[in-house]
Order: C-alpha cells, then structure tokens, then sequence
C-alpha cells in the first residue's frame, strides 16, 4: 500500500522480504547504498552528517541501538547555526512512605538523562530552532499531532516565573506545512512500590536518528538504514 506510486520498489520489497532477491534487484539497491568504512557501529553513524547534508530533508536515519541514535542526533543538534534552549521537566513526588519518597527523589537525580524508566519523557530535552523533532504522545488527532509524528521547531514560547525563564509551550512545523503549539503535558509513572512521579514536560524528542522499532507505523518519504 505504502509504495503504489513506486512498483518496481514495492516489488523489490516483496521479493526481498521472502529471499527472492534477484540479480536486477541488488543492482538497484547498489545505486542508494553508500559505505562508511569503521567497524565500530557507533563511529559509523558519527560519520553520517556529512552523508546526509546531501540528501533531502526529510530525511530519517533508522538505526538499531540507543547509542547510535544518541549520537546522530547530538551531532545534528550542534550543527545547527541558531541557539540551544533547554526544556527542564518539573517533577512532583506522591507516595505514603517518605523513605521510598527520598530514595525516589534519588533515583530521579541519578537517572536526569535517561527516559527509559519515565515513559519517554525526558527529564531535560536541548533543542534549537529547526530542530528536526518527533511527538511522543497522542495531543490531537483531529490535526495530526498524534505519536510519532514528526515536524520542526520553529519558535517557543516562554514565561518569566520567580525570576526564572521557562519554555512553556513551542510552535511547530509539520511536513504538511501546518503549524501548531505544543504545551507541557503532565504524565504521571510508578517510579517504585506505591510511589509515583508526576513529569511535566514538552512531549517530544529528536529524531534525525530512531531505532527501527520506533519507525514501524510511520510514513517517511525519505530514510537512511544502517544495515551494518
């Protein structure tokens, strides 16, 4: 369904998924592939900015690690000429019993960077305008804000609280052309036993680089895979 416009790649794609692949076929995809010499899976990808200024842009890595995604999207991020804006999650405690109150407090400050155990919701998310960005949660689906849709930043909007300046809300671009804004939204998470974490933050993160199992579902009219 996905490549009617295309038969001769959709037909490659059926071959290939059952092992039929042909002479005619590999010849095909010889003329897309390009190869970066390193044998270490993460230098690899640290190499593929330069490849992927020439390529339109729109375009999406589909990688298979963390650490690889990691990386792109770092190295992306710093090349982008305008200024870095941080959006910091403001994180609230429930629980009955104060001991596991303080040790999730702890786990919380060990844990800053990694989303893993937040339901996706970074505890601190460094982006800019024109960052390449992916929703991570259902916002509205009547005007495709939905999970996994992927767009630009183009402005924030921010708000001046006890002398401390927040981003409360940014505006974006979707590959429609549409634009809309995007606000905190509160999601709350079991953190340990009857102890839980209310995170409010920007659902959002950056998507130059995305793990393949990320990609099933999405329409992307344009992609680079890292077949190793």
């Amino acid at each position: 369904m996905r490549q009617q416009k295309d038969r001769a790649y959709g037909d490659l794609l059926s071959r290939l998924r059952v092992g039929a692949i042909t002479a005619e076929d590999m010849n095909l995809l010889e003329t897309r592939k390009f190869d970066i010499k390193s044998p270490n899976t993460v230098n690899r990808v640290c190499l593929l900015p330069s490849y992927m200024k020439n390529l339109p842009p729109d375009i999406v890595c589909l990688l298979a690690i963390r650490k690889q995604c990691e990386c792109l999207n770092t190295i992306m991020l710093e090349e982008l000429p305008t200024d870095k804006i941080v959006l910091m999650a403001e994180d609230s405690i429930e629980g009955r019993n104060p001991r596991l109150k303080a040790a999730a407090k702890r786990i919380l400050a060990k844990a800053e960077e990694d989303d893993r155990s937040s339901t996706g919701l970074a505890k601190i998310i460094t982006i800019k305008i024109w960052t390449k960005f992916m929703i991570i949660r259902n916002i509205d689906v009547t005007i495709g804000l939905v999970n996994r849709t992927i767009g630009v930043i183009t402005s924030v909007s921010k708000c001046i609280d006890k002398a401390v300046e927040q981003v409360q809300s940014i505006t974006i671009r979707l590959s429609s052309g549409q634009e809309c804004q995007i606000e905190r939204m509160d999601v709350k998470f079991e953190i340990m036993k009857e102890t839980y974490i209310t995170r409010r933050q920007v659902p959002i993160s950056q998507s130059y680089g995305i793990k393949i199992h990320k990609s099933q579902g999405l329409s992307l009219h344009n992609a680079v895979m890292d077949v190793g």
